[in-house]
């Protein structure tokens, strides 16, 4: 069994970097990268949107308490 190719950059974005990649997600405008390690540990660039996407995925899968409260102070600094 062959894996897939993996996508992304090994290095983390600049703040300069960032903002001339497109969202691997919807291809708007990125101001945030994801790294995951079944990714091989890349780095993918990500919009506001699907920044906040993930964020709120992830908490509600690890089940963290409170994280209604998180995602609202997430949505109102980010």
């Amino acid at each position: 069994m062959s894996l897939p190719r993996f996508f992304g950059r090994r290095t983390p974005y600049t703040t300069i970097g960032i903002s001339r990649v497109p969202c691997v997600r919807c291809g708007e405008a990125s101001v945030h990268q994801w790294q995951a390690c079944a990714n091989g540990r890349r780095y993918v660039a990500l919009c506001l949107a699907c920044d906040i996407a993930v964020n709120e995925l992830v908490l509600r899968f690890l089940k963290v308490p409170g994280w209604r409260q998180l995602m609202r102070w997430y949505r109102r600094h980010a």
